[in-house]
């Protein structure tokens, strides 16, 4: 039987995390040192997926002080693990934890226009688009922005 868990990631983490970004975001990954901050020091959440002691997923959730307001920051799952549900349950998890704290009431994302599937994963989980950022990426693709109130 597979052990399936969804925790806070850790430092230890770090490594596994770095191998899913670049797999998952090869044109502009974020750095291990980026990764690194978003794991131990930002203001926010970081949950892992993961599949028999192996992480197979991760989220970031990012704060700012003074705001009700919280962005998701980075999602990726494996290759080899997506569309399995995987990134649908760590979505679940991050958003009730932050149901909870009663100073969020509104999360929001941006994922790129041509990203039909996340777009409308986003969509079935809750989100609706609310503006657009032009030439948001590096390769001049739009950003589509969307929002979720809690």
């Amino acid at each position: 039987m597979k052990r399936d868990l969804i925790r806070l990631g850790k430092p230890k983490d770090l490594l596994e995390v770095v191998q899913i970004e670049h797999l998952c975001f090869r044109d502009e990954p974020f750095s291990q040192r980026q990764l690194a901050y978003l794991i131990n020091k930002a203001k926010g959440w970081f949950y892992v997926s993961e599949l028999d002691d192996k992480c197979v997923g991760y989220i970031s959730l990012l704060t700012r002080k003074g705001t009700h307001y919280a962005r998701f920051y980075s999602f990726a799952v494996h290759p080899n693990f997506q569309r399995q549900g995987i990134g649908k349950r760590l979505f679940t998890e991050v958003l009730k934890l932050v149901s909870s704290d009663k100073d969020i009431n509104t999360v929001g994302l941006e994922v790129r226009a041509d990203n039909t599937y996340a777009r409308q994963f986003y969509e079935e989980i809750g989100f609706h688009q609310v503006s657009i950022k032009h030439a948001y990426y590096a390769d001049g693709m739009d950003a589509i922005c969307m929002h979720m109130s809690m």
